[in-house]
């Protein structure tokens, strides 16, 4: 095997060891990208329950 075969060896596994790391940090973004998601559709649900809350205290103040 000469040095070129070599170099371009060494270059191949490099571009892979780069790609691999670079899938495990997409991995990682995307499961925090869904932890996000699901804290956003929590918080949208407690304040759609507060909004029926509070409107129902409102009719119920407006009743009396």
């Amino acid at each position: 095997m000469n040095v070129e075969t070599v170099n371009v060896i060494i270059a191949i596994q490099d571009i892979e060891k780069k790609a691999g790391k670079m899938r495990y940090e997409a991995n990682q973004m995307l499961q925090k990208a869904e932890g996000m998601e699901l804290a956003a559709k929590s918080l949208r649900e407690e304040f759609k329950t507060a909004i029926e809350i509070y409107e129902s205290r409102m009719k119920k103040s407006g009743e009396n």
